[in-house]
């Protein structure tokens, strides 16, 4: 594991999110062999795709509305195995009932929280439908 910088100022639409619990899903195990969507070929690969946190900074934009929130992640493209984390903000799902403990939401999964983002996006852009025509 590498130890890197916080973006500043932090990229349009995403937050920065203090890691409280990060999940090992079975992508992490096909990243790690190489043999998983963006991960095939030579490392380095990826891994942590899923965790839980508190988002402690915003930029203008999608995130605006999540800053002190607590969240579920739902990113394959950054590292959750950290102690915070700069990741897109369509990648967090609010996760306000505090009768789950942040080691229960970062366990919630890609499939669940994919297909809550995927109802989200589509409440946002006021469609009457989601489909999903390849790798579902």
């Amino acid at each position: 594991m590498d130890r890197v910088d916080i973006p500043k100022p932090l990229p349009e639409n995403t937050v920065l999110v203090k890691i409280d619990a990060s999940s090992i899903n079975p992508i992490d195990i096909l990243n790690m062999a190489g043999a998983y969507g963006y991960g095939k070929g030579p490392g380095p690969h990826i891994l942590g795709a899923g965790g839980a946190g508190v988002v402690i900074a915003v930029v203008a934009g999608k995130g605006a509305g999540l800053l002190g929130r607590r969240v579920a992640i739902n990113s394959g493209r950054r590292s959750l195995w950290a102690k915070y984390a700069v990741v897109n903000a369509t990648d967090c799902v609010t996760i306000d009932d505090r009768s789950y403990k942040s080691e229960e939401v970062a366990l919630g999964g890609a499939y669940p929280l994919t297909a809550m983002m995927f109802l989200n996006l589509a409440h946002q852009q006021n469609s009457k439908a989601v489909s999903c025509k390849q790798h579902c």
